[in-house]
């Protein structure tokens, strides 16, 4: 809805919220969507992909920990987890764990499973953080020895 009324040129959160930052935004958003469609269809195709993903990855965690998920069973455990990560806590600390134990136990499950799916998606994220960290440091290693390389050539010709 949001985003059909920018195509067609309104700006509904401007008529609320009377700032020109939010102005230039949707003007800006409202511009892309009637300008770039295939883009935009591109983008939304890639957020339904990206859901339909994360709904695996949580179906196939609880699999592989016992346990067979209904599909509203498995909306509401991501939900949970999801919403975790938007609360103001830093990367949700205790918030996951507390909303996974608590949407398991609402579903009639072990509170056990809630924090075993929450361990899994921490040991997930940490790995996926530790992989970038390693290569952000490799990245500028690298970069580090072509300049290195560069100044040493420099020096030879001077």
């Amino acid at each position: 809805g949001y985003l059909l009324a920018l195509g067609l040129g309104k700006r509904p959160v401007s008529a609320i919220v009377r700032r020109d930052v939010v102005r230039a935004s949707e003007a800006q958003a409202g511009r892309f969507c009637r300008e770039r469609p295939l883009h935009l269809v591109a983008a939304i195709a890639a957020s339904f992909a990206s859901w339909g993903v994360l709904l695996f990855e949580y179906w196939l965690l609880a699999f592989f920990l016992g346990v067979t998920l209904s599909a509203s069973q498995l909306v509401i455990g991501l939900a949970a987890a999801r919403i975790a990560y938007l609360l103001l806590f830093p990367a949700g600390l205790g918030v996951l764990e507390a909303g996974q134990v608590a949407a398991v136990r609402a579903l009639g499950f072990p509170a056990a499973l809630g924090m075993s799916l929450s361990l899994v998606i921490r040991f997930r994220d940490v790995v996926a953080a530790s992989f970038g960290l390693w290569r952000t440091a490799m990245l500028r290693e690298t970069q580090h020895q072509g300049l290195v390389q560069q100044t040493t050539l420099l020096q030879v010709f001077e």
